[in-house]
């Protein structure tokens, strides 16, 4: 299993979780745990990740994640 850990930090908005995570199903990551934290309308969230099926590098889904 390759495990890795994805950060966000951020203002909190509607959907932020939704957008990633079907992301992340389309490349066959496998999302294993989700502990986000919202502080004063600050968003973090560690998505601990399988990436061992996955269809492209896990350089290249974290890049696209940043975009969304």
């Amino acid at each position: 299993m390759n495990k890795a850990i994805i950060t966000f930090v951020g203002q909190d908005t509607v959907g932020i979780i939704a957008r990633v995570c079907p992301y992340l199903s389309q490349h066959n990551a496998n999302v294993l745990d989700i502990p986000p934290t919202i502080i004063d309308g600050s968003f973090k969230m560690m998505l601990i990740v399988d990436y061992s099926s996955a269809d492209t590098s896990l350089a290249a889904m974290v890049g696209n994640l940043a975009d969304r």
